[in-house]
């Protein structure tokens, strides 16, 4: 081989050398975004405007919400991360039509890899208005050897409990386990797919009203007539304003989402009261056959309502007038039901308040024949209805 031919070996040797070649394995980063789906019945939500309308209907200031999320890596699956650290606000950018983390968060790329979603809206913790309240917080744990993970998530303690405001608004997400990328998953709410993210309300709320089942009576075989007014004072209701909440969730082994259960396995409600009381205070009002309000809906803490009083005066005028509409008579009734005749909210047919549960009591009061009807109805969120009597004591 000449000097040349050597020479020329030389550079298309060097000249191979330098070629770069580059393969991407990992395909495209996919960034994490969240699919909200019910606050309330799926049937219902996405007609009543989902998260969003919940909070505008709490007037808040922050659309957003709070998330945590535990990674299980590929090639080291038994050693979960704090994929978001103590947990990232997810908000609402209207522009994308998404709920997604303020800071770009991205799906890891491995098939085995994936990661678990604990979400929760606190209105008050989101608005900055806790004032020493405590807040909710998450723990995450992983067995080794049934190769699940569990999330536990508290809020207060028996010696810090949380004092429930007539604006508390807390939701809490069913866990979203094993993810591996954005889904679309309840399909309804046009938002993009993302993390399944369904929140249930952890509070519950309460409304009392009252009616006339009648107001005027006329005897068909003289003419004569009756008539009634009816008035309802100085309604409360006494309620324990303050507990704490302790829920546990198991990893079902799949890509699902599982929903709270109570951490000590005992049925709903799943708050601990504190013991106190407080009082709940109603509207004087003149009756109708209609239903007026006595108490609108209240946020209360979810709680058994043995022992819950209700305590209200109803007075009721009598006119009795001839065919010919002159009044033949009159007479005036009070019937108080305090102190010691406070009527427990049990006889109303409900046990307990429980979470996500939104209720109305109604009062039905007879005035020819002093019965009074309890009509507690679940609306909304839970459909349940009951009815009871109370028979007061002629003689009072």
């Amino acid at each position: 081989m000449n000097k040349f031919a050597r020479i020329s070996l030389f550079a298309l040797v060097a000249l191979m050398g330098c070629t770069k070649v580059e393969n991407d394995f990992g395909g495209t980063a996919q960034k994490i975004a969240f699919e909200v789906g019910a606050y309330v019945k799926q049937t219902k939500a996405y007609e009543d405007g989902g998260l969003l309308k919940e909070m505008e209907s709490v007037s808040a200031t922050q659309k957003s919400f709070r998330s945590r999320a535990f990674l299980h890596a590929d090639g080291s699956l038994d050693q979960p991360q704090a994929y978001f650290g103590d947990g990232v606000n997810i908000s609402w950018y209207q522009s994308a039509s998404e709920w997604a983390p303020d800071h770009d968060y991205y799906w890891p790329k491995s098939p085995k890899s994936y990661l678990n979603f604990v979400s929760w809206y606190d209105f008050r913790e989101m608005e900055g208005t806790l004032a020493g309240q405590p807040a909710i917080a998450v723990n995450y744990s992983y067995n080794t050897e049934s190769k699940r993970g569990a999330a536990s998530l508290t809020l207060g303690s028996s010696t810090t409990t949380r004092t429930i405001a007539a604006n508390d608004d807390i939701l809490i997400a069913d866990v979203a386990w094993r993810q591996n990328g954005n889904t679309l998953t309840y399909g309804k709410d046009g938002v993009s797919a993302g993390v399944p993210t369904l929140f249930r309300h952890a509070l519950a709320q309460v409304s009392f009203q009252a009616k006339a089942t009648k107001l005027s009576e006329t005897d068909p075989s003289t003419g004569n007539k009756t008539e009634w007014v009816v008035r309802i004072k100085g309604f409360e209701v006494t309620v324990d304003p303050a507990g704490y909440l302790a829920l546990s969730n198991t990893d079902p082994g799949s890509a699902n989402t599982v929903q709270w259960k109570a951490a000590d396995g005992k049925s709903d409600p799943s708050w601990t009261p504190s013991g106190t009381s407080a009082t709940l205070t109603g509207s004087d009002e003149t009756l109708g056959t209609d239903a007026s309000v006595l108490i609108p809906f209240t946020t209360v803490l979810p709680q058994g309502v043995d022992g819950l009083k209700v305590s209200f005066v109803y007075e009721i005028v009598t006119t009795y007038k001839n065919s010919s509409d002159v009044q033949t008579g009159t007479m005036t009734e009070r019937v108080h039901l305090t102190e010691t005749d406070a009527i427990d909210l049990r006889s109303f047919g409900l046990d307990a308040w429980g979470m996500n549960q939104r209720i109305t009591y109604t009062i039905s009061i007879n005035p020819e024949a002093e019965r009074m009807v309890f009509d507690a109805v679940l609306s909304d969120w839970v459909e349940h209805s009951t009815t009871t009597g109370v028979e007061p004591d002629p003689s009072e």
